[in-house]
């Protein structure tokens, strides 16, 4: 049992319909593509992200996390 994730798609949303966020792209240089909103909050808050995440623009670690999560019952992803 656990919990993984691929990530796709990288967006902020305001929580309040009407306004923007607006970030400095040059506080984005770094982060990966495919996680780089979130990478970027979570570091705000003191977090450390991992640079070598499953995400869209690794496929050859989506392959790695789909055989590791699948790959016992010969479902091939």
């Amino acid at each position: 049992m656990g919990f993984d994730a691929i990530y796709m798609r990288d967006e902020l949303t305001p929580a309040i319909p009407g306004y923007s966020i607006t970030i400095d792209p040059q506080a984005l240089t770094g982060f990966r593509p495919t996680y780089r909103l979130l990478a970027y909050y979570m570091t705000s808050q003191g977090y450390q992200v991992d640079p070598n995440l499953a995400g869209e623009d690794r496929p050859d670690l989506v392959a790695a996390m789909n055989n590791e999560i699948y790959g016992w019952a010969g479902i091939k992803l």
